[in-house]
């Protein structure tokens, strides 16, 4: 990802601009579904929309769908970065279960389970 983000600073044909909260277009003035290809070697195995970083984990965060024989949790893959006729790199990305949570689904999760801070009065 930040040899994506450096290629901005070089002279020539630099990868499209990735921010990092979110995909915006500024040229349209609007928010838009942006979509990367997902590989594993030279198979393309799913796809990834939107990203952010997460202030919380330091990381780049994305949805992304996959075959499901790709879907363990830890497995390498790759995210194609770029528009098709523009330069384009891949970034590897990690597998992980959304969201970072091993409950079960969200209607059926009791809230009250949740730890919070006790503050003193």
């Amino acid at each position: 990802m930040l040899k994506v983000i450096a290629t901005a600073f070089e002279a020539g044909n630099s990868c499209d601009i990735m921010d990092m909260v979110g995909d915006y277009d500024y040229v349209r003035n609007n928010g838009g579904m942006h979509i990367d290809a997902v590989y594993d070697g030279d198979r393309m195995i799913g796809a990834s929309s939107g990203r952010m970083l997460s202030a919380k984990t330091r990381e780049m965060l994305s949805l992304c769908t996959i075959d499901q024989d790709y879907a363990v949790e830890g497995k390498v893959v790759e995210v194609l970065w770029g528009n098709p006729g523009t330069r384009q790199m891949r970034i590897k990305a990690k597998v992980m279960l959304l969201p970072y949570i091993k409950e079960d689904r969200n209607e059926n999760f009791d809230v009250e389970r949740i730890p919070r801070p006790v503050f003193k009065k």
